[in-house]
């Protein structure tokens, strides 16, 4: 373990004897500088004064990665030790990150290093008859908001101030110093020159980055150096947190150009008032006002387009040397955000991390690494209550040609509208921005507690009288299978030896407590992509209420698929040999023949998700087979199987199903029917739970309309 040290930006104020009889109200009528006149106060700082040997940088610097709070691959999230001393892999401090410290700093652009910071400080002095510090009658009359102004170069500092002034002639009478930096800053506000006890800063961040400051401070103990010459010294610590970011590519990535636009952090405390007093360990009171904080490239906080190289091989720095966030020492949650928005080969995109909940410390500089997922294009997307995110609508599922070929279809199109066409509350979702050109809508979740489903499609014409081209799954759900903050997932070997990692719920389930309506999911009929709603009772057979401009209904088939695209919300029955809903045998529709086959266009999972195969090796063998050694009241509990414990792969409710008769519900609460991607002559394989027994090598009617829980992508 290793405690990294928080390091101080020192200045040495060396204060001159005064040799000529002064009272303690005496000026002169000059600037001060390295060589005073005789009996002023004066400043300076050298390179022997400075603290030596100190290599690294004055930040305690923490990288923490970031996962997104969206579909695609995962990132590291074992966050919870990153701001633990503890965390040795976690924390760590790097001299090579930062700028030189004798380079000039600018409004925007935090001091590194060990140098005295450039430009001007504000001193106030305190004059302490006798000497004791009283906090009931102490006020800065004896120097007040004074600029000292540092010039030279380093090794040879000097400093100058007006108007000058003199030690106190009665040695028992001292001066108390305090400083800040940088000179009237922007969103500094001293307390008054009548103010009684320890000066206050009330600060408030600007929020335009190039705006914000490095805000220091420094306190020293009384003194009167009238007979010894000594020099006082103030050692500047910085008062609030650095906040930049670095980014690297999901491993999907090969030659895509991929360009950072803007990042912003959401509910970022504002304002905060900083007590002088070196007494206190925490000398900030943060106030309760929040906004958003935003670097782009369009305010030169964010790299430009053109110098920016991102890759999966590494984090890159893509904050500017004035584009760090210098923000309030403050607590965050996971309700804290970081919107990213970006390019893939100009398509604009974005992507939504959670903050891990943290306390951020003065003087810590923290590096949030961004792993920018891949094009996270699939039928079915994810999205936490509340939050939003830009989809494309142009192309038709995850775009596989080798699928859309087999069906005969094209994998894009050119959509003229999008709307929603069913969700199971009524505002769930909705649809903004859609953008013709770019071919991309912006989905949006606003019921900030509000679970569910929707179905949205893309329209050849107007939502309302146009042919639905293609049509997408909105799950809006906390779960997010994809990181370990708010996601479960687990791992089943069957008894064939192959392993897969199975989500903890079915699709579409919002909920995995026993007994709970929202642990059945949504259903599907054997390679399409359409989700069809369950029961909306835990014991009961009546179908979930949707609402929206096309409601779930039934109907007859067989159809092809072409019409099956145009009509997503219609469950198509078939009560006639081989009881299949689609006019034409094809066996692939989800990729389920060969184990080397890719996700298919019609697989109805997330992005890193797909429908289980028995041909996920050369080795056909079921993803369930030797579950059949936990069947019976052992396991059967609340309407389903509680496998949580043995064989340790979570709760499988009894979930009913649709029937290929009619298409009406039927079995919910005894028995539970989940879908594998593989065809079984014109059936489909298929696992089968009842309270009694499992069947892990079942098979069934392709029209008819089981669960399904996906498995990690291979």
């Amino acid at each position: 373990m290793q405690r990294v040290l928080h390091r101080f930006v020192s200045a040495v104020l060396l204060i001159c004897l005064v040799l000529a009889g002064c009272n303690n109200d005496d000026l002169s009528s000059g600037s001060s500088s390295g060589d005073v006149a005789s009996g002023a106060i004066g400043f300076n700082t050298t390179e022997n004064a400075l603290t030596k040997g100190l290599m690294e940088s004055d930040w305690e610097t923490v990288e923490v990665p970031l996962s997104e709070n969206t579909p695609g691959k995962s990132v590291n999230t074992s966050l919870k030790s990153s701001f633990s001393e503890t965390a040795s892999t976690a924390v760590a401090s790097s001299a090579s990150a930062y700028p030189s410290a004798s380079a000039l700093q600018t409004r925007g652009a935090p001091v590194f290093g060990t140098e005295a910071p450039a430009g001007s400080f504000g001193v106030l002095g305190y004059l302490l008859t006798g000497g004791t510090w009283n906090s009931t009658t102490a006020t800065p009359s004896f120097m007040y908001n004074t600029q000292v102004t540092r010039t030279g170069s380093s090794g040879s500092y000097s400093y100058s101030y007006y108007p000058v002034k003199y030690w106190p002639n009665d040695t028992s009478d001292k001066v108390r110093f305090f400083a800040y930096y940088p000179y009237q800053g922007n969103g500094i506000s001293l307390s008054s020159a009548t103010t009684t006890g320890y000066p206050v800063i009330t600060y408030t961040p600007g929020t335009t980055v190039s705006n914000q400051i490095d805000l220091m401070y420094a306190a020293c103990s009384a003194v009167n150096n009238k007979s010894t010459e000594t020099a006082v010294s103030l050692s500047f610590n910085h008062a609030l947190t650095c906040i930049n970011f670095s980014a690297k590519l999901d491993s999907f990535f090969s030659t895509e150009k991929v360009v950072i636009r803007s990042i912003q952090m959401t509910g970022i405390k504002s304002s905060g008032t900083l007590s002088l007093d070196s007494s206190l360990s925490n000398p900030w009171t943060i106030g309760f006002t929040t906004t958003s904080y935003t670097a782009s490239i369009s305010d030169g906080s964010v790299v430009p387009a053109a110098n920016q190289s991102l890759s999966s091989a590494g984090y890159i720095s893509v904050s500017t040397y004035n584009g760090y966030l210098l923000l309030l020492p403050q607590s965050v949650t996971t309700s804290n955000t970081v919107v990213v928005s970006y390019t893939v080969n100009g398509l604009e995109k974005t992507v939504t991390y959670l903050l891990p909940s943290a306390t951020w410390s003065k003087g810590q500089s923290i590096n949030y690494r961004l792993t920018i997922p891949f094009e996270e294009i699939a039928n079915c997307y994810i999205l936490s209550p509340g939050s939003k995110r830009i989809i494309p609508v142009g192309i038709k599922g995850n775009g596989d040609a080798t699928t859309a070929s087999l069906a005969g279809i094209s994998t894009t199109h050119t959509a003229a509208s999008v709307g929603v066409l069913w969700e199971t509350t009524s505002g769930l979702v909705t649809c903004t921005g859609f953008n013709a050109t770019s071919q991309t809508v912006t989905v949006n979740a606003p019921l900030m507690n509000q679970s569910g489903n929707a179905v949205i499609a893309a329209y050849s014409g107007d939502s309302q009288s146009g042919t639905i081209l293609w049509s997408w799954h909105i799950w809006v759900t906390s779960y997010n299978p994809n990181t370990k903050i708010n996601g479960t997932t687990y791992s089943y070997t069957n008894t064939s030896g192959v392993t897969n990692v199975f989500m903890d719920r079915n699709l579409g389930a919002t909920s995995v407590v026993a007994a709970d309506v929202n642990t059945y999911g949504l259903l599907y009929q054997w390679g399409r992509k359409d989700p069809f709603t369950g029961s909306g009772t835990y014991n009961g057979n009546t179908a979930q209420t949707v609402y929206g401009t096309k409601t779930v209904t039934t109907s007859a088939g067989p159809i092809s698929i072409a019409e099956a695209i145009n009509a997503p919300n219609v469950f198509y029955y078939n009560s006639t040999t081989p009881y299949n809903w689609c006019s034409t045998q094809y066996d692939g529709l989800w990729s389920g023949t060969v184990s080397t086959s890719a996700k298919s266009i019609f697989d109805p999972s997330p992005f890193g998700w797909r429908v289980p195969s028995w041909k996920k090796t050369g080795t056909s063998a079921s993803p369930w087979i030797g579950l059949a050694s936990y069947q019976g009241s052992s396991y059967w509990s609340t309407n389903g199987y509680n496998w949580v414990t043995t064989p340790g792969i979570g709760f499988w409710p009894a979930a009913g199903y649709r029937g290929n008769g009619s298409g009406a519900l039927d079995g919910v609460g005894s028995s539970g029917d989940d879908w594998s991607a593989s065809p079984n002559s014109s059936y489909g394989y298929k696992l089968k739970i009842y309270s009694s027994s499992v069947y892990p090598e079942g098979n069934d009617s392709r029209a008819n309309g089981f669960s399904v829980r996906c498995v990690q992508a291979w």
